[in-house]
C-alpha cells in the first residue's frame, strides 16, 4: 500500500532482509529486551538441554567442569585443574532418586556409608563402628598382625582375659 511504501521511503534493503522482519508483531527491540541478556540476568524458568548438550564452566576448551547426559546416563566431569569439590554447608549426602542413601557426611560429624539404604560403616571420634560381618584378607589390631587361623579365633570365643594373661 501506500501507507507501507512511504514508512519504507529512504529504507535500502534486499526483498530477504524484508522478509526477516515479515510477521513482525511489536517492535523489534520490545522483543530483545525480553531476551535474557547475554551478561548477567535472571532465568525465571526450566532451562532444558537436549540429550549430549553439556553445561560448560571454566575457560578450557570445552569446560573445565561438564554437567550433561547422553541419554542414558548422567555426568559430572571435572576435566580442568584442580580438584572437584562438593560442599555442603551443613551435610552432604548421596541418594538415589528415590531417596535410598549410598553416602551421608556430616560437618564435624560421622561419615556414614550404607548398603541397601542400611547403614553398614559410621565413623565417630572414637573409631569405626561396622554393622554386619567384615571380610579381610589380612589383620592388624594396635600394629600386631593377627595371624590365628579362624579356628584358633574360634577357641577363644567367649574368653574373657588381657593379652598378658593370654600369653
Amino acid at each position: 500500500t501506500a501507507a507501507e511504501l512511504n514508512i519504507l521511503d529512504g529504507v535500502t534493503a534486499t526483498a530477504t532482509e524484508l522478509n526477516y522482519v515479515d510477521g513482525v508483531t511489536s517492535a523489534i527491540q520490545t522483543q530483545l529486551d525480553a531476551k535474557l541478556p547475554l551478561a548477567g540476568g535472571t532465568l525465571t524458568g526450566d532451562l532444558i538441554l537436549g540429550d549430549n548438550i553439556k553445561i560448560e564452566v571454566g575457560s578450557a576448551s570445552g569446560g573445565d567442569l561438564q554437567i550433561y547426559h547422553d541419554g542414558s546416563n548422567s555426568y559430572i566431569d571435572d576435566a580442568g585443574a584442580g580438584n572437584l569439590y562438593i560442599r555442603g554447608s551443613d551435610m552432604v549426602r548421596l541418594q538415589s532418586i528415590t531417596g535410598e542413601r549410598y553416602m551421608q557426611g556430616t560437618a564435624d560429624g560421622v561419615v556414614s556409608l550404607y548398603f541397601n539404604n542400611s547403614e553398614k560403616l559410621v565413623t565417630s571420634s572414637s573409631g569405626v563402628t561396622i554393622s554386619g560381618e567384615l571380610a579381610t584378607d589380612t589383620l592388624s589390631v594396635g600394629g600386631t598382625a593377627v595371624t590365628s587361623t579362624a579356628a584358633e579365633l574360634n577357641i577363644l570365643d567367649g574368653v574373657t582375659a588381657t593379652t598378658t594373661e593370654l600369653n
